[in-house]
């Protein structure tokens, strides 16, 4: 083992514990959400898939095999607290971008070869496809335990009422039974009865809204947290182009797909900062909230006295807006209309500020 590979692989050991807490600090900032609480036990599993991958680093024989024990723990516990599948990952990456940066800390005063360092750097990789694809199938597990039950509880539901109904048949076609008792309106008040009990749990049970698997997309999130995520993200874009981003306080908090929001607004900032003037601000607020669905308006504003204009048309991500379903389109302001349904429209949000990553 180079001496390179023995710093990052002590340094990771040494700060395990601080790393699992600072990745739970940025965590909701980094990937918004309001449900499922990190608990002491799921911040020590965090700590021991640091520890695995300083023994991967170190070339420990069994690392693979405490990587894979803690990072199915990290999906089973996702699931359990309602996070998303999308969100699950960028909070691994999160915590493998916090990682890397430990490990370039530690090499700074270490002399090493660059073969060294690529060796490091390949093993972090590895560590962290096996991270993602055991976790993932962790995950995954839960997720169909979870439908397992749920079908379990539904086809017993069904089988009530429809027993209810293939009794009151029997008995009014079994010609063993007097014909006044077998013409007995009662029993095909039953029927009705039944057959719209069993109508109403197919139409919930069954219906599109069940099908959209809310492990695989839909989540409460607060689109302003959203938003302060991708300005995050856009940091070094916005500065390049010498342009504030403005976020109104009172946006709504909705039942969505949050990364599908995210990635089409994403696009359009992005296309924006390419086509404004160097100078320009924005404002990203709540233009109109439905029943089922928010609109988001993206407002752009010019530099005093400038003379350039945008593009006219705005380019807008079609292509994305048309795979996650939000609908975006402009007239002067652009409008992203989120599917989803409100929960709690036009409330500020505790924690929506920024963290300092």
């Amino acid at each position: 083992m180079s001496k390179l590979a023995e710093q990052v692989a002590t340094t990771l050991h040494a700060e395990a514990t601080e790393l699992s807490a600072r990745w739970r600090a940025q965590a909701r900032s980094h990937a918004p959400r309001l449900t499922g609480e990190t608990t002491d036990k799921d911040l020590e599993t965090i700590r021991s898939v640091v520890k695995a991958i300083a023994d991967a680093i170190e070339g420990r024989a069994s690392w693979q095999t405490d990587l894979m024990g803690r990072s199915w723990d990290v999906g089973a516990v996702a699931h359990r607290s309602g996070v998303t599948l999308h969100y699950m990952l960028k909070e691994i990456d999160l915590l493998m971008a916090m990682i890397l940066y430990a490990c370039e800390r530690s090499v700074e005063s270490v002399a090493g070869t660059p073969g060294d360092g690529m060796r490091i750097a390949r093993q972090v990789h590895d560590t962290a496809s096996l991270l993602r694809l055991t976790a993932a199938k962790g995950f995954t597990h839960a997720y169909l335990s979870a439908l397992r039950d749920r079908y379990q509880t539904l086809r017993h539901d069904l089988r009530n009422p429809l027993g209810t109904i293939k009794s009151a048949i029997t008995l009014m076609d079994d010609e063993s039974v007097p014909v006044e008792m077998r013409s007995d309106p009662r029993f095909r008040v039953m029927a009705v009865r039944n057959a719209a009990s069993l109508d109403s749990m197919i139409g919930t049970g069954l219906s599109d809204d069940a099908a959209h698997e809310l492990a695989f997309s839909r989540q409460r999130i607060s689109l302003r947290d959203i938003a302060l995520a991708v300005r995050r993200d856009l940091r070094e874009s916005t500065r390049a182009a010498e342009c504030a981003i403005e976020i109104e306080e009172g946006m709504p908090t909705i039942s969505a797909d949050p990364i599908g929001f995210e990635l089409v607004l994403k696009g359009v900032l992005v296309t924006l900062l390419e086509q404004l003037p160097h100078g320009s601000a924005l404002h990203i607020g709540t233009a109109e909230v439905k029943d089922r669905s928010a609109v988001v308006s993206v407002v752009y504003h010019l530099p005093v006295n400038t003379t350039v204009e945008p593009a006219t048309p705005v380019v807008l991500p079609t292509e994305l807006s048309l795979q996650t379903g939000v609908r975006v389109w402009t007239t002067g302001p652009i409008y992203l209309e989120v599917p989803g349904i409100p929960v709690q429209a036009f409330e500020k949000q505790p924690g929506g500020g920024e963290s300092s990553n």
